[in-house]
């Protein structure tokens, strides 16, 4: 099970929810994948919970405006969707999201949304891999490593969107103190991304994703929507991991990619994308040379029953 929740909800501004869910980090992440702009994303999601179990209060507060959530979790390392928790420790999360104007009666100044979240706690046992999206791992510790001690991290964010132009971006600093039984330091990788967007037919671009005006159908008989997107990504691995905690030859230090999207949506429930993905490294093969350069094509016919 990814998803699963139970609420006590005394108000808008106040909701008590024991669950199994994404964690209120990442931007991007937190975003439905029926509304993603790339088929996959970007390398920042490497260093945020994909899920995690745990008790959590939220709300929308300000007329709207603002949703807050803060909780305790089991607390699970970078890119693991958690289900048990094997360990005492626990994450303390929290994050705050805002769109000032978003009752504003100016358009330009609707779509504006920023704010940060992170993270705290401590930790033992395994530590993450981090992977293109291509799904192929750049980076890796050494099977002698482990986490050990003060995990944090840190998830400011923002967004625009105006008719048919939107932008996102966010970075993420995850902190974890690691040892190999001998040495013991904390490890600070850091990721970010910026990704804009156009819809070329003209539809109002937004967070929820693109709703075609002259869909595609018997009845309709649009063309639906075309929306193009760029997006830009990098994961920089701390250089205090090398050598002791992973290796060098193996494992690059920091990994760039450049990304492409087109989709189209052919009406509510039928979307074809498309996203070319070229991903450059720093290291991670024989020598102390650069990883061989990652190119791929990735195709998602996405149905909405």
């Amino acid at each position: 099970i990814y998803d699963a929740y139970i609420d006590l909800k005394l108000n808008d501004a106040f909701k008590l929810r024991m669950r199994k869910a994404k964690a209120r980090l990442g931007i991007e992440p937190l975003q439905s994948a029926s509304n993603l702009i790339m088929v996959e994303r970007a390398l920042p999601t490497n260093l945020v919970p994909v899920r995690d179990v745990g008790l959590q209060a939220q709300g929308v507060v300000f007329q709207g405006t603002t949703v807050y959530a803060a909780g305790v979790m089991n607390g699970v390392a970078d890119s693991v969707n958690g289900d048990l928790d094997s360990e005492d420790g626990k994450d303390g999360v929290a994050s705050i999201f805002t769109s000032p104007f978003k009752n504003s009666a100016s358009a330009k100044l609707q779509g504006l949304g920023f704010g940060v979240g992170g993270s705290f706690g401590n930790t033992a046992g395994a530590l993450p891999v981090y992977k293109t999206a291509g799904l192929t791992t750049f980076f890796q510790y050494l099977a002698t490593s482990t986490a050990d001690g003060r995990r944090a991290r840190l998830n400011p964010c923002a967004y625009y969107y105006a008719g048919p132009f939107g932008f996102i971006t966010e970075y993420v600093q995850s902190n974890q103190e690691v040892t190999d039984s001998v040495n013991r330091d904390e490890i600070r990788n850091r990721a970010y991304m910026a990704t804009t967007m156009w819809t070329v037919s003209g539809e109002k671009s937004t967070y929820e994703g693109v709703t075609p005006e002259n869909p595609m159908g018997p009845k309709e008989g649009g063309q639906g929507a075309l929306q193009l997107g760029l997006r830009y990504s990098a994961l920089r691995v701390d250089d205090a991991a090398f050598p002791l905690f992973a290796d060098p030859d193996a494992a690059a230090r920091r990994a760039g990619a450049w990304g492409l999207g087109v989709n189209w949506f052919l009406n509510d429930h039928v979307r074809l994308s498309f996203q070319y993905e070229w991903t450059q490294f720093l290291g991670g093969a024989t020598g102390g040379e650069d990883r061989q350069d990652e190119n791929g094509a990735l195709l998602r016919l996405q149905l909405k029953l």
